[in-house]
C-alpha cells in the first residue's frame, strides 16, 4: 500500500540520518577532551531518532555510536555495556549487518582491554576470532587478534602472543599504514616488555 511504501521510505531516511550522525559523533569524540561532550550530544540525537523509529537496526546503530563515544571518553564500563547491547540487537534482530556487528565487537574488545577485564576479553577472542577466520573476515580476525593480544601476556605465555600475531598477519597495500599496524606495534612492544620483566625477575 501507499502507507507501507511511505513508511519504508521514512525508515530509510531515518537510518541514513542515524548512520551519519553516529559516524560524526565517533569522529568528533576522537578529538577527546571537551569534544566528547559534543559527541555525546550527537549520540543523544541518534537515540531520540532510534526511539521514535523503533527499527532494530537503527536502535543497534545508535547504541553502537554511544559505546564508541563512551570508549573515546574513557568510560570503559559503559562502553562495554552498550557495545554488548548493540551487538545483541544486530545479531538477533537484523540481517546484512556484518560490518556493523564487527565494529561494535572491536570497540567493545578495546573497552574490555582498558577496563582490565581480560577474562571476558579472552572469551570474546575465543568465540569471534575463529568465527571471523571461517567467514574469511580478515578485518575482524586481524583486528581482534591485535587488540586482545595482551591476554596472552596476562596468562604468562608471551611466545604464544608472538605466534598469534604471525599467524594472523595483516598486510596493507604498499605505502599504506592501518590501525591494525599500530595495534601490532603496540602488541610487540608489550611482548618485548614482558620478556624484559621476566629476565629481570629471573635474574
Amino acid at each position: 500500500s501507499d502507507i507501507d511504501v511511505g513508511k519504508k521510505r521514512t525508515d530509510v531516511n531515518v537510518e541514513a540520518q542515524v548512520r551519519a550522525i553516529g559516524l560524526e559523533a565517533a569522529y568528533v569524540g576522537m578529538a577527546g577532551g571537551r569534544h566528547v561532550a559534543r559527541a555525546q550530544k550527537l549520540v543523544d540525537e541518534t537515540n531520540a531518532l532510534a526511539e521514535r523509529s523503533g527499527d532494530p537496526f537503527i536502535r543497534a546503530w545508535a547504541l553502537g555510536a554511544g559505546s564508541i563515544v563512551r570508549y573515546l571518553g574513557g568510560d570503559f564500563a559503559e562502553a562495554v555495556e552498550q557495545s554488548g547491547r548493540s551487538e545483541t540487537i544486530f545479531v538477533e534482530e537484523t540481517t546484512g549487518s556484518a560490518w556493523e556487528t564487527s565494529t561494535v565487537r572491536i570497540f567493545g574488545s578495546m573497552a574490555l582491554r582498558y577496563a582490565g577485564r581480560y577474562a571476558k576479553l579472552r572469551r570474546l577472542y575465543d568465540e569471534h576470532v575463529p568465527e571471523a577466520e571461517r567467514r574469511g573476515d580478515r578485518y575482524t580476525e586481524a583486528t581482534l587478534t591485535r587488540v586482545a593480544n595482551v591476554m596472552w601476556l596476562c596468562a604468562d605465555v608471551p611466545d604464544v602472543a608472538t605466534e598469534d600475531l604471525k599467524r594472523r598477519a595483516w598486510r596493507p597495500p604498499a605505502g599504506a599504514y592501518h590501525m591494525q599496524n599500530w595495534y601490532e606495534w603496540r602488541a610487540l612492544a608489550e611482548i618485548a616488555h614482558a620478556h624484559e620483566l621476566k629476565v629481570h625477575m629471573d635474574g
